[in-house]
């Protein structure tokens, strides 16, 4: 993780605690100093899909069909998370939580490709042809941090509004092994494949299953977001808190590397992102509470991937290959289960 995000989150976690003390906050009867911690179940993908224009590095451009190849990656793993949120005033706000995953195993990656053999220059080939696919297992490794501050524009005895703004850096680091690909366009295209003698060498009609890692991929989004976040209080025991996030730009930097082919794929991406998050506390008694939860986002970049062989394989001698579009597409539910202290 960057250092400049650790230094950012704890910075907008303790900036105001020098100037306030507790007592303070203990007076106008507000909680100051509220720890969560809880587990969260993810379910969702992330995925990019390539094609389009390429630029090569000997300047020339030319364009393929959108898109020639789609990764779809699994997120169906637990999350540990834990929590802080300061209330400098009766107002201001400022919060920090911090995630990672429980369990690694993450789910079956998806790995399509459509007219492949359009590509290798063959007339018979269709551009929209599916012509391989994959699926193999995944291992995730997952860090999320959120920091924010905020603002109370309205209260009311039972109805606030608070304002505010943060931002949100989620990492995933996936590693790919026991592949299973196939070629489900093999009975269309058998005939011309068998009197090729390029294609001949080579067996398409049967799947081909390799153990052992075949991949890695690692993705980053920096995401700054503006909230809005309407809450009821009913009777001191229940808060109904709807959050509404926006961030009008964020960036992701991705890195796919097929090992099998001796080839990485480095992406960089601007776009945008949208989140809801309905959120629920219990209050036990005046210090303690249960949390539940249920939240959606959904996230679209788009960009330029280069891809490079860094060994000669058949597929061509070890050099830069060319620059594809890019899109990237995250989409995630989230329920969280946690339960927290609060201190005056």
């Amino acid at each position: 993780m960057p250092r400049w995000l650790i230094g950012m989150c704890v910075s907008v976690a303790v900036v105001t605690l020098p100037a306030l003390g507790m007592a303070d906050t203990a007076a106008a009867g507000y909680r100051a100093l509220t720890v969560e911690a809880g587990s969260e179940k993810y379910s969702g993908y992330t995925k990019y899909q390539i094609g389009g224009k390429i630029s090569y590095p000997n300047g020339s451009v030319g364009r393929v069909h959108f898109p020639i190849s789609e990764l779809r990656f699994p997120l169906e793993v637990y999350m540990a998370y834990l929590g802080v949120q300061y209330a400098a005033t009766e107002r201001f706000r400022t919060s920090v939580k911090a995630k990672t995953n429980i369990n690694r195993d993450a789910g079956v990656m998806r790995d399509s490709d459509w007219g492949y053999y359009k590509l290798m220059g063959k007339d018979w080939g269709e551009k929209n042809s599916l012509d391989i696919f994959s699926e193999s297992e995944t291992r995730l490794g997952a860090l999320i941090v959120d920091a924010s501050i905020a603002y109370r524009v309205m209260k009311r005895k039972s109805l606030n509004i608070d304002v505010g703004a943060g931002f949100l850096y989620q990492r995933f680091n996936y590693t790919i092994s026991d592949i299973d690909q196939w070629y489900p366009s093999y009975s269309r295209y058998s005939a011309y494949i068998a009197a090729d003698p390029e294609l001949s060498k080579y067996s398409y009609e049967d799947h081909v299953i390799v153990h052992g890692i075949v991949a890695t991929y690692d993705i980053d989004y920096y995401i700054p977001y503006v909230t809005f976040s309407p809450y009821v209080n009913l009777y001191g025991k229940v808060e109904i808190k709807l959050d509404f996030m926006v961030s009008p730009w964020l960036k992701s930097k991705d890195a796919d590397d097929h090992i099998l082919r001796s080839k990485i794929a480095t992406g960089d991406s601007t776009g945008m992102g949208i989140a809801t998050r309905l959120g629920l506390r219990f209050f036990i008694e005046e210090r303690f509470h249960v949390a539940f939860g249920f939240s959606y986002s959904f996230i679209r970049a788009e960009g330029g991937q280069t891809q490079e062989r860094y060994e000669a394989t058949r597929e061509g001698p070890a050099e830069e290959i060319g620059t594809l579009e890019n899109r990237i597409r995250n989409e995630t539910v989230v329920v969280t289960l946690g339960v927290g202290c609060s201190f005056f």
